[in-house]
């Protein structure tokens, strides 16, 4: 499966990353600090995501 292409964006404005998962701004935020918080691999929905992933992914919601 090829990788994200968000991994397009520079590490340089990345906000919070770990192993599996990152996080930016997002350009058109909802609401003031709105960000998106992405996997490394592409999954199409949550359901696909590994364990780890899905761990992850809370990892970097609960320390933005």
């Amino acid at each position: 499966m090829p990788k994200s292409p968000f991994l397009q964006i520079p590490e340089s404005i990345w906000i919070l990353s770990n192993d599996l998962t990152f996080a930016i701004v997002d350009q058109y935020p909802v609401s003031h600090g709105h960000s998106l918080v992405i996997t490394k691999r592409l999954v199409e929905t949550w359901f696909e995501a590994t364990q780890d992933e899905v761990e992850s992914l809370r990892n970097v919601v609960v320390n933005l």
